[in-house]
């Protein structure tokens, strides 16, 4: 084909070929793509000079159409095609894309405030939630709807947009199907963060949820998305407080509560972490573990999969589970307890009481800065205070002051693991 049509984006050439022609498009060795395509038919050698003729036709016409519509999206700028999004639906219960953009505007800058971005990124993801679903109204993502957000890109470079805006237009979609990357700029993670998270708060809130193998609008990779790309950067930050910002910025019109909404959408996110943790290779028990002493920081939850699955070659492990399990079984659905003092009657309990103290303290400081593997260390040398108490001490004595006491030692002593896993739910083989 001609030369001329190699000054269009790459994506606007091969989008036709492979995706409405199925042509193969040519690079050569430098990454450089060739006025040049393969294709296959089915058939002898005859009249092969026809068939490549009737292929470069019609693939011609395909590269004019792109070349002309290329040239007509750049007379209007994307901030006047923001307004055009007023007249296109996102979903009927939930307004049109206009009214979504100015959701993933103000919730990109609560992601990006909550992140403590300075304000210079800030104002960077303002502008680019602001323009990111513009290419929707072009007349090259209505011919080829494959280029969404990679057009939007290339139509904010050609207005002078800073790079990392227009890199973010571009990566907000991502990731966009399994294996694909995660958005790399700050931008295209802000706006991707939001864009997602506003369309399953949105459906979750008017009832929609993924049922079975049903799930129309995509929400599980969505989901998965959102996930992937914390933990490709290591943000941290609280999913609940996310979700609840989304769905405050709906303004009254979802029907479910915003109580309902959060607990569905946040058990959502909780199989998503499930299915990220067993292709991580995290062993079933220990992500039932983990999960269990919550998800709502993927980042958090990552580590402490990691670092409880990473002790288990620690030379106290098993008895460290062992006694933990022991002390949550007892506890279990039981009130919380105060300890006093003055009810500590064996030596063995005050030993534990003592040594839980001063652990506490050491493990809290590690615990704050994530140093999970470290805290489990620390939290090991209470083996030998535990396997005392169990052996010299009986817990449910008919004395009721006593037998709390012992149970709120207890409770202070399965406390200290429950931020990094509940140990009860270990297989130690």
């Amino acid at each position: 084909f001609p030369e001329k049509y190699l000054k269009l984006p790459e994506e606007v050439l091969i989008t036709p070929m492979k995706e409405h022609q199925r042509y193969f498009p040519i690079w050569d060795s430098n990454r450089k793509l060739l006025p040049k395509f393969i294709t296959v038919r089915n058939g002898s050698e005859e009249h092969l000079s026809n068939v490549t003729a009737g292929n470069i036709k019609v693939l011609l016409a395909r590269l004019a159409d792109a070349e002309f519509f290329y040239q007509e999206d750049q007379k209007v700028p994307l901030l006047q095609k923001v307004d055009r999004l007023k007249k296109v639906i996102f979903q009927e219960a939930l307004g049109t894309v206009y009214d979504k953009v100015k959701r993933i505007e103000q919730l990109a800058i609560y992601i990006a405030e909550r992140l403590n971005w300075e304000q210079e990124k800030v104002e960077l993801v303002k502008t680019g939630a602001k323009v990111a679903k513009a290419d929707l109204v072009t007349n090259m993502v209505y011919e080829f709807p494959e280029l969404q957000g990679i057009m939007g890109g290339y139509y904010a470079r050609l207005e002078g947009y800073d790079e990392i805006v227009c890199q973010g237009i571009r990566e907000h979609y991502q990731p966009r199907f399994a294996g694909d990357k995660p958005p790399e700029s700050f931008v295209g993670i802000a706006v991707s963060l939001a864009d997602k998270l506003d369309t399953i708060v949105g459906c979750f809130g008017i009832g929609i949820i993924p049922t079975g193998s049903q799930d129309p609008l995509g929400l599980r990779r969505q989901a998965l998305g959102i996930c992937n790309t914390i933990l490709e950067h290591s943000l941290k930050v609280s999913l609940t407080e996310l979700i609840t910002q989304a769905y405050e910025l709906y303004g009254g019109i979802l029907r479910e509560d915003l109580e309902q909404t959060n607990s569905q959408v946040l058990q959502f996110f909780r199989q998503r972490m499930q299915n990220i943790l067993e292709e991580r290779k995290v062993r079933y028990d220990v992500i039932d573990a983990v999960l269990s002493a919550g998800y709502d920081d993927p980042t958090d939850t990552w580590l402490r999969a990691e670092a409880l699955q990473n002790f288990e070659k620690h030379p106290h492990y098993k008895s460290l589970v062992t006694a933990f399990a022991r002390a949550a079984n007892l506890t279990k659905n039981k009130e919380i307890f105060e300890v006093k003092e003055g009810f500590l009657v064996e030596n063995a309990e005050k030993e534990l009481f003592e040594a839980v103290k001063e652990v506490t303290a050491k493990v809290e400081e590690l615990l704050n800065n994530f140093q999970y593997v470290e805290a489990l260390d620390s939290i090991s040398t209470l083996n030998t205070p535990i396997d005392d108490f169990f052996s010299e001490v009986m817990v449910m004595v008919e004395d009721k002051n006593i037998k709390e006491n012992r149970l709120g030692l207890l409770q202070k002593v399965t406390y200290l693991t429950y931020r990094i896993a509940d140990l009860s739910k270990l297989v130690v083989k």
